[in-house]
């Protein structure tokens, strides 16, 4: 069979070799119905459709429409940001949310005017805080006592 199909002008042909059979065979006891129902009425059990095993994760408490609200609410909201900003984040909300939800962030999002004032105070509070805790000097340890000599 010829897999790419060939076009002339507006219409598509596509050579199929009859002698070429592409269904297979060893499944055809599976897919039977009579087979099926057999093995229920014997087992009393629906065949398993997917055999896989399930996965078992976290799901939160937000229904469905609550969830794309969300992420409508921060699609907006990332949108009213200046130009420069969105461009700054790739024009891409995901990573504009990414930047956000790191408090490693906050004095840089502070200097761009992304946070209101009092959180930009409190964002430069704690860069200052943690500035001066770099620069103190830590006290520096005693030297350890030498071990006392093995008398013999």
């Amino acid at each position: 069979m010829t897999d790419q199909p060939k076009q002339r002008g507006k219409r598509v042909v596509i050579n199929i070799d009859p002698k070429e059979n592409r269904t297979h065979q060893e499944f055809s006891a599976d897919a039977d119905l009579n087979n099926i129902m057999a093995k229920y009425v014997t087992t009393g059990e629906p065949p398993r459709l997917n055999p896989a095993q399930p996965e078992y994760g976290y799901v939160p408490s937000q229904s469905f429409h609550e969830a794309k609200n969300t992420v409508i609410e921060a699609q907006n909201l990332f949108a009213e940001l200046p130009s420069a900003l969105r461009k700054r984040f790739g024009y891409s909300p995901e990573n504009y949310l990414a930047f956000a939800m790191n408090p490693e962030n906050r004095l840089e999002m502070a200097e761009l005017g992304m946070l209101t004032d009092e959180a930009a105070a409190a964002a430069v509070a704690e860069a200052a805080a943690a500035a001066v805790t770099e620069a103190e000097p830590t006290p520096a340890e005693p030297p350890a006592e030498p071990a006392p000599e093995p008398s013999g």
